[in-house]
């Protein structure tokens, strides 16, 4: 198994400081060629994947492209600038951040759930304070840290890029719809440094599809089950997208497409 994280236009990749020193020489990060000096200046211990021009416009074209070329059976996709937090102690909604040795045991956890799910991964930090007192959820959102099964995607011709953002509910759905189970580990919690900051990838990609062009596609893809929303933060408002993850798998477990 291996560990893959596409980042772009960022100078700290935040999410290598959970990487434990015997994972690194299987952990890469995944850049565009347009950003490749970027990411050639970087101090990191890991690999370095630069995804040519012609196989990246956005991130699902990235995922996509890892998809295709890995040798792996199972993979691990990582936001560039997580948070890790696990609860201090059992059953109480009490949070520290993650170690080496709790990101060693969500990482062998999240394996082992590769065997019997084709997509795994971690709570949601803002929903630790509904999932904290669960152990696993089935098909539930799953975003930021993303287990994926390859043989089956493959398979299943099941991929990212038919979406230039938001490729990940777009990926889950695909999955549901075929009446297969996801699940989620909620013994930790994943975040991130915050949404939209000027100056980082993920503002830029964000203002790009301003218009909400990815949600509305995702929206046309699976009518059912999502709803177009509008998200507002600091100094920003997108289009957004109101999932129904079981309803989707209902669906998929009756029509088997």
């Amino acid at each position: 198994m291996k560990i893959y994280i596409p980042t772009y236009k960022r100078d700290v990749v935040r999410t290598l400081r959970y990487i434990p020193p015997e994972w690194m020489e299987r952990t890469s990060i995944v850049v565009e060629e347009r950003d490749e000096k970027r990411i050639r200046k970087a101090d990191v211990r890991c690999n370095k994947i630069v995804v040519p021009e012609g196989r990246s416009k956005h991130i699902g074209d990235t995922r996509q492209y890892i998809l295709d070329l890995t040798r792996e059976n199972k993979i691990m996709f990582l936001d560039d600038d997580i948070t890790i937090q696990v609860l201090k102690n059992p059953g109480r909604h009490n949070l520290r951040e993650a170690n080496f040795g709790d990101f060693r045991l969500l990482l062998n956890r999240l394996e082992y759930l590769l065997d019997l799910y084709p997509l795994v991964g971690a709570s949601a930090r803002n929903e630790a304070h509904l999932d904290f007192n669960k152990r696993f959820q089935i098909n539930a959102r799953i975003i930021r840290w993303l287990g994926v099964d390859v043989s089956f995607a493959r398979r299943n011709n099941i991929c990212f890029n038919r979406v230039p953002t938001s490729e990940d509910y777009d990926f889950h759905l695909q999955i549901l719809r075929r009446g297969v189970q996801t699940v989620k580990d909620c013994t930790a919690f994943v975040g991130d440094g915050g949404s939209n900051r000027p100056g980082e990838g993920c503002y830029e990609t964000h203002s790009h599809y301003a218009d909400g062009e990815s949600q509305k596609i995702i929206q046309s893809l699976h009518p059912d089950f999502v709803k177009l929303v509008t998200k507002t933060g600091s100094g920003w408002t997108r289009t957004d997208v109101q999932v129904q993850w079981k309803k989707a798998y209902q669906w998929g477990v009756a029509h088997a497409i």
